[in-house]
This record gives structure tokens, C-alpha cells and sequence, in this order.
């Protein structure tokens, strides 16, 4: 997979071409018994890899700037947003 990372360029690596923005969203359902945070980690990891198949379609190697948010909408029911800068990188 390639890197979703947070900083503006890939850490040994410098950005050479920008492709694009890249989004995702998800709704993520707990219930009473799930332990949340392990279902809430579980999709932040989703919608990374989400981000990152959406770089590669449009030939990117990595996704910069990345941010994800999960906002809660009621006791059980969260969604998780995200989003970023494909990039094609240099070493």
C-alpha cells in the first residue's frame, strides 16, 4: 500500500507532481457490546486504504496532507471522513 501520511511531503522523499485530491467517507456502526475504539481504529485504517486506491488509480504514489476526522452522529453511529493530496514522489 502506499504511504497516507499527515506531513506535506513523504519523510526522504520530495513531491514531483500533484494529482489530485482524494476523499472517502464511511459510516461506522458500535454496538453496545463492540469495543469502539477497537472498531474505530479499525476504520480509520479502512478509509486510509481507501485514500491510498484512490491515488493509485490516478497514478499516484503516495498521499499527502492527509486528514481524517470521525464524527459522531448518536451514541452508536459514527462516520468517518478523510481526505488528502495524491502525489507522485522523488527520493
Amino acid at each position: 500500500m502506499i504511504p497516507v501520511v499527515t506531513t506535506q511531503e513523504v519523510p526522504g522523499r520530495r513531491n514531483a507532481a500533484f494529482k489530485g485530491l482524494v476523499w472517502a467517507s464511511k459510516k461506522v456502526s458500535v454496538s453496545l457490546i463492540a469495543n469502539a475504539q477497537n472498531v474505530l481504529s479499525e476504520a480509520k485504517a479502512k478509509i486510509a486504504a481507501e485514500l491510498a486506491s484512490q491515488a493509485e488509480r490516478v497514478g499516484a504514489d503516495a498521499v499527502v496532507a492527509a486528514r481524517i476526522e470521525i464524527v459522531a452522529r448518536n451514541a452508536s453511529d459514527f462516520y468517518a471522513y478523510a481526505y488528502g493530496t495524491a502525489v507522485k514522489t522523488k527520493k
